[in-house]
Order: structure tokens, then sequence, then C-alpha cells
């Protein structure tokens, strides 16, 4: 059968001129900042977490590494809530599916915000995370609330969240387990992991999808620009039968331009999607 590829874009991009300032995490404006902590280094630099507002006025709890804006959570009573466009898009993305998943693969924990989603939204789901730096889930379990998410829902009694401390690359190496989505927000020093959308990365993914299965990538447009973006895109068109590109950016709470790049050989259909 012949591979299609069918490549859609949400929105018009435009011209993505990457400078040296943009990184590929999220990079916070300029908030006022309240309640700062430097809390300890991490493998990937010194961290930071600090407080601010949404515009609508809405407290935010945000961690940085390395200067670069790695992960938020609202707080209180919204503390299982997705702050960022690109978690939503995840969301939407599996909805839009039809998926009734019931395996989920996050690479890349930071604060946890998309795996504490899903636990407390789908009683049905059960969620691995692979996250290779030890202090970066122990800060997740102190100021994310990953801690009370797991007495909340009794993870560890049920089984329903499992932390993994690995490299993502060598987790798909060995590991032999499959999934329904997996969610690629793997990044290193604020750049994202290549190796997981290369040629190789994207077979081993294919590997664990289960049929129909979907690949979440969250891209970030980094130094090589929209030619990165479609070297991707490429790759994995190569890889999967279908192929799309949602905007995810977040003006609120970045100056980085996010992409969700969406691979998977199921017919679906996306939302606010533009072909080209």
């Amino acid at each position: 059968m012949t591979r299609k590829s069918k490549l859609m874009i949400a929105g018009i991009i435009g011209a993505a001129t990457a400078t040296a300032s943009v990184t590929a995490a999220l990079v916070a404006r300029a908030w006022v900042r309240h309640d700062p902590h430097f809390i300890r280094s991490t493998s990937y630099g010194p961290a930071f977490i600090y407080t601010s507002y949404n515009q609508k006025g809405v407290p935010v709890r945000l961690l940085t590494v390395g200067g670069t804006v790695q992960s938020a959570s609202y707080m209180d009573q919204n503390r299982y809530e997705l702050p960022f466009e690109y978690f939503r898009a995840f969301a939407r993305a599996t909805r839009e599916a039809g998926l009734r998943a019931q395996r989920v693969l996050v690479l890349g924990g930071g604060g946890y915000a998309y795996p504490k989603y899903l636990i407390a939204h789908d009683a049905n789901v059960t969620v691995d995370v692979v996250e290779i730096d030890p202090e970066i889930t122990a800060l997740a379990h102190r100021w994310f609330y990953l801690d009370s998410l797991k007495r909340e829902f009794k993870t560890q009694i049920t089984g329903r969240l499992t932390n993994i401390c690995a490299d993502a690359v060598s987790y798909l190496q060995y590991s032999d387990a499959t999934y329904d989505v997996i969610i690629n927000d793997a990044f290193a020093a604020g750049t994202p992991v290549s190796a997981l959308v290369a040629e190789a990365g994207a077979a081993s993914v294919h590997k664990h999808l289960s049929q129909n299965g979907l690949y979440l990538v969250n891209y970030v447009v980094d130094k090589t620009g929209i030619a990165g973006l479609q070297k991707v895109v490429d790759v994995l068109s190569h890889e999967f039968e279908q192929v799309y590109l949602v905007d995810a950016c977040d003006e609120e709470f970045s100056n980085s331009e996010n992409y969700l790049i969406i691979a998977t050989d199921g017919e679906y259909s996306f939302s606010n999607t533009i072909g080209f």
C-alpha cells in the first residue's frame, strides 16, 4: 500500500526566524515573580521555582531550569488542570481521535502537569512517566502537587502512575510495553531530544504504539527554524501513515513557537487544520 502523509497546520505559522536566544523549551515573559526559591542544582542547571499570575489573575507556579521555563502548575483547587496550550493540544488530539486510551507513556516528566491531568480526569488510564533526572521528579513531588495526586488517587496501590528514572531512548530500546498514546515532551538543557524524532527513534516509538495509536510531539522551533521542523515532519511521515501539525503557541506564557506534531497510522480528523 502506498504510504500516505497528510501534513496539516493549524493557523498560519508565518516566518519562523530563530535567534540564539530562542530555546527549545518555553521561555518566560517578563512577568513579576513572586515568592521565588532557588531549590537545587539539577543535571541541566540550577532550578528556580516562583509564582506568577496569568491574565485572569490566577496564580501559576513555574519551574525554570538553566534559565528556561520547564513546567508549570496551577495551584490549590486547579492544581490538576493544564496551564500551557501545548498540554491542552495533547488532550484535544486524543479526544478528537476518539481514543479510549488505557495506557499512556510520557517521555519527559518535568512538573508532571500532563500525567497529573490524565490521572485526575480519566479513571481508566494508566500512565508511565520516563524522567531522567531524579531531582526534577523530587521537585514535582514537593512543589507541583505530585505527592498530593498520589495520595488522593492512591496510585501506589492502583499502579495507575509509574515513575521511571531512565533515559527515554534507552527505555524505548529495552521495554516491551505497548501504549495507546506516546507523548514526547523530553528536553535536555532546553533542547528537544533529537534522537526521539530521528529515524531510529521514530521507529522505536512506532514499535511501542498499539494499532492506530498516537505519537504526540511537543516541538519548539529552534535555531534551525522551519527547516528543522520540516525535517522532523519528513522523518515521521516516512515512518507513519499520517502526520499532522498543530499550532500550540502560547503567547501568555512564552516567546517561543510551540507546535504539536501528531503521527499515527489511524484515519483521524483534527480540528482547525490547514493543509499544504
